[in-house]
């Protein structure tokens, strides 16, 4: 399994406007696409950054689906993100693998 994070630092003041398109847009293209659990989590953080920091990981199968997502929807989804906030709305992708135990 690869599991596909986004970190996201959302500017304050925008927080509400940002998880809600994130629920409403972001979440159900990955689902309607068939991506599955994605999940919205938000990150704890020691140091005041001037925003919150939000973690939204999609779940694949093996790297073509993690491919498929990096190359073809997570730019629509990034681009628009720019358009509506700019550089009030930054982010950072990383893809993990899942470690099996032997």
């Amino acid at each position: 399994m690869i599991l596909v994070n986004t970190t996201f630092l959302v500017e304050s003041g925008l927080e509400g406007e940002w998880t809600v398109w994130a629920h409403t847009v972001y979440i159900p293209t990955a689902v309607s696409a068939g991506y599955r659990h994605p999940l919205l989590m938000r990150v704890f953080s020691q140091e005041d950054n001037g925003g919150m920091t939000y973690a939204l990981q999609i779940q694949c199968d093996g790297m073509p689906e993690a491919s498929d997502w990096l190359d073809k929807l997570q730019p629509v989804l990034l681009d628009e993100i720019s358009r509506r906030w700019g550089q009030r709305v930054l982010h950072f992708t990383t893809m993990m693998e899942e470690v099996e135990r032997d």
